[in-house]
């Protein structure tokens, strides 16, 4: 049985008058008897009498109780002729004559075969000692089945948004009747507690509502699913009366199996409808998607072909009808397959770490880029030194661009840790700031080659990046890398490959660092090691390279600074800037330092190894400033083309050395 326990909230004054009511309930109360309907007073209720001055608590005399009829006593004014009740006691309802201000909650306490004894609420005005309690609200009783054993909800929603539940008035008559009831504020009313399968549930609402449209009651199930009710005949719930609806024909029925669909672009997917003899689109269409519902033998979904002027994701609700006649409505996520946000890649990144499906962000085998991306500090990884440690799926860009702005005070600062796989299609912009004395900086990657179980060659194309690069530590050390594209090559016998690329940021170093490169800073690693080349690439940015501590081997270069290996140039271009400021200090012929417009530092030839470097159809018209060159450095480690060329034979053809290369000694 049903115990409601509301406390007297206050005193009365010791002087009022002492007064027994004699009260009894026209229809349903918290409690209820084996009939749904009858009325049984517990010994925990509580009521307000309202003597035209106070709201008094008066409670239930347990000597009185007899099922239907008990007796409250409490005090009131002693002059007081007209009373005006209320079930149960509130200490915050408002009373004025004949008019009371009361709320009946929208989150309610499910009880099994009866309700929320907050919610049933009735008044009276008596000028006796009989109290008649009218209700003031209406039930709905849903019936569950016995199979329903994973209820962890009850919704109920009017068809046409009417008022439930929340604040409202009540106007009663002299003769204790009720004259009028008002409108509530709440559009849904809710039942949480512990359901048992088999039991039936009752939820109150404001006992004044017409709906026209019907009611949608909703089951949250323990799985995360619900399932649903629609009764589309109207209900008029006055108060006092009762409507049952029986739940146990409802089951969990999923047309789409899941909440969320990917779909590739201009992709499209059916979805079957077994079962269903009416089925209806209740929601607008994304922008650029195709649903065709018509039938009930299938629902079809088409996704836009493009993401211009397109919605990247939306929801459909869809409204069904089963062969059994359960009505039941399902909202379905469309997406295009890829990254929608930047909330998208972070997801795509924590289930690529952890080994999860990452099906929804691709496309065929490729991560795709559907929509611009800003990416700040707080976006990176809990060291701050990037997005992803490691990519080993080719990025699709798809003309987007990536803004990315990131300061740190680690070695690292990149989009990617390691990339391993290609990338195409794709802008970079914003800015990098690393304060490590030892780093490795670039906007795409930190480090880029081989993944053996996918790819020995790694092709970057169409890539432009206009990111800002700084290097601001004031103590540089000797394995340190920065760049406009990707900080360091590596990997056995594997080629990393620039195609259309173009580079128009600026690349400043703070102190002396190794190596500083236009698009890569270093190709290394192993016999005979990374194949490094361009074909249809310009820089067009600037480096300003200043040495503030002595460092031997200072390596500039327009598109690489040190070519450890094998680098490759095929119709490319340096436009840009380079100023190098050595400020005198030492400089180690020996240590393979150089600036160059293209090629920085080429490594000797060594058996084995093939090392070196070719150059075809490339020009450079870059202006080159060398401010203090070393008193024992020759203008052989400075040059338009290549700086440092160590004992290698030219090995190149059709090239233009345009611009201006100045050495300012000191």
């Amino acid at each position: 049985m049903l115990l409601s326990a509301f406390g007297c909230a206050k005193n009365p004054d010791e002087t009022a008058l002492n007064k027994v009511f004699k009260a009894s309930m026209v229809s349903v109360k918290s409690e209820m008897g084996a009939d749904g309907h009858t009325v049984l007073w517990n010994k925990e209720d509580r009521i307000s009498v309202y003597d035209g001055v106070e709201n008094n608590c008066f409670s239930i005399d347990e000597s009185s109780l007899n099922g239907s009829s008990a007796s409250f006593t409490g005090k009131v004014s002693d002059d007081a002729s007209r009373f005006v009740a209320l079930y149960p006691y509130s200490s915050d309802a408002v009373f004025s004559g004949l008019s009371i201000g009361t709320i009946l909650p929208s989150e309610q306490f499910a009880v099994a075969g009866g309700f929320d004894p907050a919610c049933a609420i009735a008044a009276t005005v008596t000028e006796d000692e009989t109290l008649a309690f009218h209700n003031l609200v209406a039930l709905f009783k849903l019936s569950l089945g016995a199979a329903q054993t994973d209820v962890k909800a009850i919704h109920i929603e009017g068809n046409g948004s009417e008022a439930l539940a929340g604040p409202f008035s009540v106007e009663m008559n002299p003769d204790g009747g009720v004259a009028s009831i008002g409108k509530g504020a709440d559009k849904e009313i809710c039942a949480t507690g512990a359901f048992t399968a088999g039991e039936s549930y009752y939820l109150a609402v404001i006992g004044n509502i017409d709906f026209k449209s019907g009611v949608t009651v909703t089951f949250d199930h323990q799985t995360g699913q619900t399932s649903k009710k629609v009764i589309s005949s109207p209900i008029e719930m006055k108060a006092g009366s009762v409507y049952s609806i029986d739940m146990s024909d409802v089951s969990v029925i999923s047309v789409f199996k899941k909440d969320v669909w990917s779909f590739a672009r201009n992709g499209k997917r059916e979805f079957a409808l077994d079962g269903i003899t009416e089925v209806s689109l209740k929601s607008a269409v994304p922008a650029g998607w195709e649903v065709n519902a018509s039938d009930t033998e299938w629902i079809s979904i088409k996704a836009p072909s493009s993401t211009d002027n397109s919605d990247l994701y939306g929801n459909l609700s869809f409204a069904f009808k089963t062969s059994s006649g359960a009505a039941f409505e399902e909202t379905v996520t469309v997406r295009l397959a890829g990254i929608n946000s930047v909330q998208d890649f972070k997801d795509f990144r924590t289930a690529n770490m952890n080994g999860l499906d990452v099906a929804d962000y691709l496309s065929g085998d490729k991560l795709v880029l559907n929509t611009d991306l800003e990416i700040g500090h707080g976006d990176m990884l809990e060291d701050g030194s990037c997005f992803l440690h490691s990519l080993a799926y080719p990025l699709e860009g798809s003309g987007k661009t990536i803004t990315i702005n990131n300061s740190t005070t680690g070695e690292t600062n990149s989009l990617i840790g390691y990339l391993r796989a290609g990338v195409s299609n794709l802008k970079l912009a914003g800015s990098l700031t690393t304060s490590n004395s030892t780093c490795r900086m670039a906007p795409l990657a930190a480090n880029c080659g081989e993944y053996p179980t996918i790819a020995k060659t790694v092709t970057i194309s169409n890539v432009e990046s206009s990111v800002d690069v700084t290097y601001t530590n004031s103590k540089g050390t000797t394995s340190s890398q920065i760049a406009g594209l990707v900080a360091i090559c590596s990997g056995v016998n594997c080629t990393v490959s620039f195609e259309k690329c173009k580079v128009t940021g600026k690349i400043t170093t703070g102190q002396s660092i190794l190596d500083t490169g236009g698009f890569v800073g270093r190709g290394e690693s192993g016999s005979p090691g990374v194949i490094v080349t361009f074909t249809d690439c310009e820089f067009a940015g600037e480096i300003v390279y200043n040495q503030t501590v002595i460092h031997p081997n200072p390596r500039v270069g327009g598109f690489v600074a040190s070519g450890e290996r094998r680098t490759k140039y095929t119709r490319c271009i340096n436009s840009g800037k380079i100023t190098a400021n050595l400020n005198n200090t030492v400089f180690d012929p020996d240590g393979g330092g150089g600036l160059g417009g293209i090629l920085g530092r080429s490594s000797k030839v060594t058996s084995g190894y093939n090392m070196g470097w070719y150059l075809n159809n490339v020009t450079t018209t870059c202006q080159i400033t060398i401010n203090g060159q070393p008193s024992n450095a020759t203008a052989n480690y400075f040059g338009k083309i290549i700086g440092s060329k160590q004992d290698e034979p030219q090995q190149y053809a059709s090239v233009t050395e345009g611009g201006s290369l100045t050495i300012n000694n000191y």
